[in-house]
């Protein structure tokens, strides 16, 4: 969706404040870091919410953005109103201007709940999961972006796992030249890490050229527990990263409710930008995973359908991988360490080549003061 595809801004008011121009958002916006500790991801909160992009994260934001209209197209689910996306002078920094909602994350209000508060919690979550969760793709690609495009989940994100180091022995395609998949007749083999995929079993291929990447030895285990337990499931659209904080609560007032039946909190979800089109386990191993030591996960088999069989080898996935970043970041802070090292030994040894020239300079000037001296 393009700032041409929203309502001009010129005249434009948010709760009676004239809309905001770039200028207005980076003089007078509380700024705030991404919640979940994204780089290059800043929250400004005036009358309105502005999530502003920069250094390479421009297509993410777009992305978001793309997933809110495709959600708002195709569910009642509550979420933030996009209400505008300014670019700025260098064609890459980007703001995404929403209405503000006040109300806290479901992580931070969850701890103050009583479990029957937790329970219409719970409830309202599941009703919204529903409706997501029953939308099937319309694309031939199994696994993609909400529109057919590769997946921006995390676990194939290269932005945040940085590009795979070729190692020798590396060949994805030789690893992959068993899988051939026929997509209107036609064999095509695709070999993206973040796809699209055309069948589970490509989806799975690419966890094993990741796992493989970091460590053979892990990727032959890996890739035959895959095979048990990475199978028969469907796609279905997810939010991708259904964190509790990601999430906003909001308590309904007694006189606003429809009847007494009517559930007392509002939940909205926000932080699309991670949707698209996954294996129906996605969403449940990652609201699992990302709330594994709180009481979250005696409520969560009611917000959706439970996948514990799945969970297990998707927890492991998740800390391959991030293992294997972090691989990357100690590996490439050895290398300048090695080479501060390095540059450190040649200075080293300049300065005492200096020293002993200097040394032997003065040597020779005292031998011949002495020289001098004896003739005299």
């Amino acid at each position: 969706m393009s700032s041409e595809s929203l309502p001009p801004v010129e005249n434009l008011t948010i709760n009676g404040v004239p809309f905001p121009t770039i200028e207005d958002i980076e003089q007078r916006g509380h700024r705030h870091q991404h919640p979940s500790g994204t780089p290059n991801i800043t929250i400004y909160r005036l009358a309105y919410l502005v999530k502003k992009s920069q250094n390479g994260r421009h297509d993410r934001l777009l992305k978001e953005i793309e997933n809110m209209k495709f959600v708002a197209e195709h569910t009642t689910i509550p979420i933030p109103k996009v209400l505008a996306v300014l670019t700025a002078d260098d064609g890459i920094t980007t703001y995404l201007v929403m209405n503000y909602i006040p109300a806290p994350t479901v992580a931070e209000a969850w701890p103050t709940l009583t479990p029957a508060e937790k329970e219409e919690v719970t409830l309202e979550l599941a009703k919204h999961l529903r409706h997501l969760h029953n939308l099937r793709p319309a694309s031939p690609a199994m696994f993609s972006g909400c529109n057919g495009g590769p997946l921006p989940g995390n676990l194939y994100d290269l932005h945040i796992y940085g590009k795979s180091r070729q190692s020798p022995g590396y060949d994805l395609e030789k690893m992959e030249s068993s899988l051939q998949y026929s997509q209107h007749g036609k064999r095509v083999l695709h070999h993206k890490y973040n796809g699209p995929f055309y069948s589970e079993a490509e989806w799975i291929a690419t966890l094993w050229a990741r796992c493989f990447d970091w460590n053979p030895r892990m990727h032959r285990a890996f890739r035959k527990m895959t095979e048990v337990t990475f199978c028969d499931h469907t796609a279905q659209f997810c939010h991708g990263d259904l964190q509790l904080q990601n999430m906003l609560l909001e308590r309904i007032p007694a006189e606003d409710r429809k009847d007494e039946f009517t559930n007392p909190f509002r939940v909205t979800l926000i932080d699309w930008e991670a949707a698209g089109w996954y294996p129906e386990f996605w969403d449940f191993c990652i609201s699992v995973f990302c709330a594994f030591k709180t009481d979250w996960t005696e409520y969560v088999d009611r917000a959706m359908k439970p996948y514990w069989k799945e969970y297990p080898l998707f927890k492991a996935a998740y800390e391959i991988l991030g293992e294997f970043q972090r691989m990357e970041t100690d590996n490439r802070a050895m290398d300048n360490d090695r080479s501060d090292v390095v540059a450190a030994k040649h200075q080293l040894n300049r300065m005492k080549a200096d020293k002993r020239r200097q040394e032997v300079a003065e040597m020779k000037m005292r031998k011949a003061a002495l020289s001098k001296r004896v003739q005299g």
